[in-house]
């Protein structure tokens, strides 16, 4: 792939991503607490070559506030507690609140934030309610691996960026 095709699978993976995570968020309505304003999971993740690159690209393109972090693991585009680049943000923010399922050691595991759904119990779970966070990350893995092959690509030396280097 091409660094245009490539930059076009990671926006439609974003997107499906976001369909995902708004569908969860309808059916678990009553459930859910994280709104705009809440910062309970915002952190320095690491970003993989791919989203640091892309990000870093959609950001050229307009004014976005930073702040000097004092802390370390504090998001600099943490403003007032909201995400000064929401729109841009990587998929693991997107993803923030959402019951997550992931693999675990060849076992099933659920995450979920600790606001969030108080009043049920795990079984309350499933396939059909929740993230299925193994499906993203493979492809955007995937994606990954192609990018590290192009130009741009190569001149990444680690696997993992922080956010507070975009």
């Amino acid at each position: 792939m091409n660094l245009q095709e490539l930059e076009n699978a990671y926006i439609a993976l974003r997107e499906s991503s976001d369909d995902r995570i708004a569908t969860l968020s309808k059916q678990h309505k009553a459930h859910m607490r994280c709104k705009s304003g809440c910062y309970y999971c915002c952190e320095d993740f690491g970003l993989l070559p791919i989203e640091f690159f892309l990000i870093s690209k959609q950001l050229k393109n307009g004014t976005f506030a930073r702040r000097e972090t004092t802390k370390t693991g504090e998001c600099p585009f943490l403003i007032d507690t909201n995400c000064a680049i929401y729109a841009h943000r990587p998929m693991i923010c997107r993803n923030q609140g959402s019951p997550l399922l992931f693999m675990d050691d060849d076992i099933w595991s659920l995450s979920v934030c600790e606001l969030n759904f108080t009043e049920v119990a795990d079984d309350f779970f499933n396939e059909g309610n929740t993230y299925s966070l193994d499906t993203y990350n493979s492809k955007l893995y995937m994606l990954n691996a192609e990018f590290l092959k192009t130009d741009e690509g190569k001149a990444f030396d680690r696997d993992l960026i922080p956010v507070s280097e975009l």
